[in-house]
């Protein structure tokens, strides 16, 4: 298996395992699903631009237990096939810093979607 290959093997297990089953964070990707007035009593979806799915989670979690189906969910790699690697799990983790500080989600963003033309466009 090459090195690409495992460490993307090794994001999706951190991603179901420890960030969502240890700490009931998961991404939107994963298809997060929720009894309405769960989702009534948090304030729907927030209206931001990134992290939205910690958000929700952050919230959700508050209220009730979470669980991951037994189910697969296949995301795209295309940021780590563009970026490398380890530069977009290193932009990751800083953005992930940045949020917990509270810095505006337009900012992180921006950073985010920077050469990449995927998601938001900015001026």
């Amino acid at each position: 298996m090459n090195l690409m290959k495992f460490s993307l093997k090794f994001t999706s297990f951190y991603s179901n395992y420890i960030r969502g089953d240890l700490r009931g964070i998961y991404y939107l990707d994963h298809c997060i699903y929720s009894e309405k007035k769960l989702l009534e009593e948090i304030g729907l979806v927030p209206e931001i631009d990134i992290f939205e799915d910690t958000a929700i989670c952050i919230k959700l979690r508050k209220l009730s237990k979470w669980k991951r189906l037994d189910s697969k969910s296949t995301t795209s790699a295309i940021r780590f096939n563009k970026n490398g690697f380890w530069k977009q799990a290193l932009l990751n983790a800083k953005l992930k810093l940045k949020y917990s500080f509270g810095v505006f989600h337009e900012d992180l963003n921006k950073d985010y979607e920077k050469k990449m033309d995927l998601n938001s466009k900015y001026e």
